[in-house]
C-alpha cells in the first residue's frame, strides 16, 4: 500500500488484547485518513447514549496518508473520542513528530477501548505492541514521565503521547501532551485516556512510507514550497508563529480582554505581550516534522519572578488564556503558565475561559471569597491565577469546579452568568472577539466540537485576498470582515478544507494561513496532486473537498444523534446581544446578521434550516445512506 501503512490496531485494555487488521478500502478512499477515518470509526463505535468515560467507549488515534512523507508540514496526529466536557463529538490535533513515528512503526490508526485494572502505557516498537505497567509513571508530570520512559527504554529519540496529573485527578478538559511541548488540547482527550487508566503511548519505528510516484511527489513538493514561501509575511510567520495573532487582533478589534468585557489594550499594556516582549526571552527557532515554517521557538526567562523558565513556544493561545483574558500583561508569566499547562496536561483555552468567567463573576458579586477558598479573584493577580491553576489541576476545593469547564460553571452561577459566559456547545469559544469579525463568529458557532476556530479556520478574513474570495465564493465581500455577504458559503468551504488537512495530516498554519493565502498557492489542487502521487489513487481538488464535506457531515450526524439542533449553533449572548465595546463595529449588535449568516450556511451545507439536520438528499449525495437512515427518525414529519 502506498502512502498508508495499511494497518489498524484494535486494543482492548480490559482484556489486554491487541489485534491488527488491514485498513478497509472504503475508509481511506472516502475519508482519507487521520481525522476523517477517526470520525467515521467514532460514529460506528459510539452509540449516542454511551457516556464518554464508559469503559466500552473508544478513543482513536490516526495519522493521514501524507504524514511522514516529503510533503512539507506533514507531522500532524489526530485523537478522537466522545468529549467528556461536552458529551458530543470531540477531537484534537497536534504537530511535532509523534505522528510520523507511529507511521514509521507501521500503523495508521489505533482504536483503544476498555479500562486497565492498573495504570498502563502502550509500548510500540515496529511490529511489537505491548501493554505495560505504568504505575511508576502515574502521578508524574508529562515531562517527568517522558524522561522516565526514555530511561526505561534506553532511547533518547523515543516519541511519547502522555497525560498529566490534571486528567488523572478528574479534570474534564485534560490534554494529551506530545513530546513535552505539543498538545492535543481540545475536548478532553486526556481525560478519556485517564478513564481507561492509560498514561499514554511510547513509540519508536524504523519503517519507510512507500510512495507511488516519488519523482512526481518531488516536483509537487517544490511547487508547494514555492507557494508557501511566496507569502509576503512568510519570514515573520517563521520568526514568531501564532504569536503574531495578537498583533492582528489588536489592530482589527478582536483581542479579548477581561473575559471579553473589553476589546484591545492601550499600546503600553499591549507592548508587554507583543512580539517585541517575546524577543527578550526567545533563544532560537524550532520546527515540527519536515516543516519549512519552523513557527515554534525555544525560550528562556532570565529575570524577574519567573526567572529560569524555559521551554518551547508559547502560542497565542497562552497569551490570551493567561494574559489578556485574565487582565495579566506579563510575557514571562505567560511562558510560565504555558509550561505548567504542558506539564500537568490541561487545555489552556478552556481553563482561561473558565477562570475568566469566574473572575467576572467575582467582579459582579456572583462569587464570594467563601466560594473561592478565600482567594480574591482580581484581574491580573498572578498569585490568584497561579493558586487557582494548582487547585484546578489537583481538583482541590473551588478548583474542582473550575476543572469542570465553563459550561458547568455557568450553570452553577445561574441565569445572570449566561450573559457573560463563553459557552458554545458546552465549550468555551476561541479567543477572537467575533463581534468585529463575522466569518470567524460563524465558524465558532458551527464548529462540531464546540466554540472552536480550527474546525473552519477561515483565514480569508482580513487576508486582503479579494481575488480568491471572488474565485471561491462569487464576491470580493467574502474577504471583508464586516460584510455578511457569502459568509455561510465561505464557512462551509473552509470547514471542508480543514477536514481535508486534518485527515491528510497537514498543518493549517502552513497550508491555510500561509499557503492558501499566498498569491500563487493553487491549493487545494496541489494537495490533491500530492495525495495522488503518494497513494496512486486519483484525486483532484473537487474530490478532495467532497471528502472533507463527507467527513464534516459525519461529525454533524454524530452530534445530531446526541440531540443537538439549530439552537446549539449560536454564539454566547455576549457575542450576539451585547454591542461591541470597541473595534470597527463598535456599538453594533451581531444577532440579526448572525441569523442571516446561519441560514446561508445551512443552505450551503444542504441542511434543514429549522433543525440543522442534514437532509436525506445531501447525505445520499455523499454516499452516506446508512447515516441518512440513522437520522430519519430524528427529522420532523414531512422533512426529507
Amino acid at each position: 500500500m502506498f502512502g498508508r501503512m495499511g494497518t489498524m490496531v484494535y486494543i482492548d485494555l480490559t482484556e489486554r488484547r491487541v489485534k491488527k487488521e488491514p485498513l478497509p478500502n472504503y475508509l481511506y478512499e472516502d475519508y482519507l485518513g487521520g481525522a476523517g477515518v477517526n470520525a467515521r470509526l467514532l460514529y460506528e463505535n459510539i452509540p449516542p447514549e454511551m457516556d464518554s468515560l464508559d469503559p466500552s467507549a473508544v478513543v482513536i488515534l490516526g495519522v493521514g496518508p501524507l504524514v511522514g512523507t516529503i510533503v512539507p508540514s506533514s507531522g500532524r496526529i489526530e485523537i478522537t473520542a466522545k468529549s467528556p466536557v461536552t458529551g458530543i463529538f470531540g477531537d484534537s490535533n497536534a504537530g511535532g513528530d509523534f505522528g510520523p513515528e507511529l507511521k514509521f512503526a507501521g500503523y495508521d490508526h489505533l482504536v483503544i477501548r476498555g479500562k486497565a485494572k492498573e495504570p498502563v502505557y502502550l509500548w510500540i516498537d515496529n511490529d511489537q505492541i505491548e501493554i505495560r505497567d505504568a504505575r511508576p509513571l502515574w502521578g508524574k508530570s508529562t515531562w517527568e514521565a517522558d524522561e522516565l520512559l526514555k530511561k526505561i527504554h534506553g532511547d533518547r529519540e523515543l516519541k511519547t503521547a502522555l497525560i498529566g496529573p490534571a486528567a488523572e485527578n478528574g479534570i474534564l478538559y485534560g490534554t494529551v501532551i506530545i513530546n513535552r511541548y505539543r498538545a492535543c488540547g481540545k475536548t478532553g482527550m486526556g481525560t478519556v485516556f485517564a478513564s481507561k487508566n492509560l498514561k499514554g503511548i511510547a513509540v519508536t519505528g524504523s519503517k519507510d512510507v512507500k510512495i507511488n510516484d516519488p519523482e512526481a511527489s518531488e516536483e509537487i513538493v517544490e511547487k508547494m514550497m514555492k507557494a508557501i514561501k511566496s507569502h509576503p509575511g512568510f519570514e515573520r510567520f517563521a520568526a514568531y508563529g501564532t504569536m503574531l495573532i495578537q498583533h492582528s487582533y489588536q489592530a482589527h478589534g478582536k483581542l479579548p480582554v477581561k473575559n471579553r468585557q473589553e476589546i484591545g489594550l492601550p499600546e503600553d499594556l499591549f507592548a508587554r505581550l507583543s512580539t517585541q516582549a517575546f524577543d527578550k526571552v526567545k533563544v532560537r527557532d524550532l520546527a515540527c516534522f519536515n516543516c519549512p515554517v519552523h513557527c515554534s521557538s525555544w525560550h528562556e526567562v532570565t529575570e524577574g519572578r519567573y526567572q529560569g523558565q524555559k521551554g518551547e513556544k508559547p502560542e497565542f493561545v497562552a497569551v490570551a488564556a493567561f494574559g489578556t483574558n485574565l487582565g495579566n500583561y506579563d510575557m514571562n508569566s505567560v511562558c510560565f503558565f504555558q509550561n505548567l499547562s504542558n506539564q500537568y496536561g490541561i487545555d489552556m483555552m478552556e481553563f482561561g475561559n473558565t477562570l475568566g468567567l469566574a473572575m467576572e463573576a467575582y467582579q459582579r458579586g456572583l462569587l464570594k471569597k467563601e466560594e473561592t477558598d478565600g482567594i480574591a479573584l482580581e484581574w491580573g493577580d498572578q498569585d490568584a491565577i497561579e493558586t487557582m491553576f494548582f487547585k484546578t489541576v489537583r481538583s482541590e476545593g473551588s478548583g474542582k469546579v473550575l476543572g469542570e469547564g465553563v459550561h458547568r460553571l455557568t450553570k452553577r452561577l445561574g441565569k445572570e452568568a449566561e450573559g457573560f459566559t463563553t459557552d458554545v456547545k458546552g465549550y468555551g469559544h476561541s479567543w477572537g472577539d467575533c463581534r468585529s469579525s463575522l466569518l470567524w463568529g460563524l465558524a465558532y458557532g458551527t464548529a462540531s466540537r464546540g466554540g472552536d476556530h480550527l474546525k473552519s479556520f477561515p483565514a480569508i478574513d482580513e487576508s486582503g485576498r479579494k481575488d480568491l474570495a471572488l474565485q471561491l465564493f462569487g464576491t470580493e465581500l467574502a474577504a471583508n470582515p464586516q460584510s455578511e455577504e457569502a459568509k455561510g458559503k465561505a464557512n462551509a468551504w473552509f470547514e471542508n478544507y480543514s477536514a481535508v488537512l486534518d485527515s491528510l495530516g497537514l498543518c493549517k498554519f502552513a497550508f491555510t494561513w500561509i499557503g492558501l493565502m499566498a498569491a500563487d498557492s493553487k491549493f487545494p489542487d496541489l494537495i490533491a496532486e500530492a495525495l495522488t502521487a503518494a497513494t496512486g489513487t486519483p484525486y483532484d481538488g473537487k474530490r478532495l473537498l467532497q471528502c472533507g464535506e463527507r467527513i464534516y457531515n459525519v461529525e454533524k450526524a454524530f452530534n445530531v444523534r446526541c440531540g443537538l439542533k439549530r439552537k446549539d449553533d449560536y454564539l454566547p449572548l455576549r457575542m450576539l446581544d451585547t454591542p461591541a465595546p470597541a473595534g470597527p463595529r463598535k456599538g453594533e449588535i451581531l444577532r440579526p446578521i448572525y441569523e442571516k449568516m446561519l441560514n446561508e450556511y445551512y443552505e450551503a451545507r444542504g441542511w434543514d434550516q429549522e433543525t440543522s439536520i442534514p437532509t436525506s438528499q445531501k447525505l445520499k449525495e455523499l454516499g452516506l445512506e446508512d447515516v441518512d437512515q440513522d437520522l430519519a427518525p430524528l427529522r420532523k414529519p414531512g422533512k426529507a
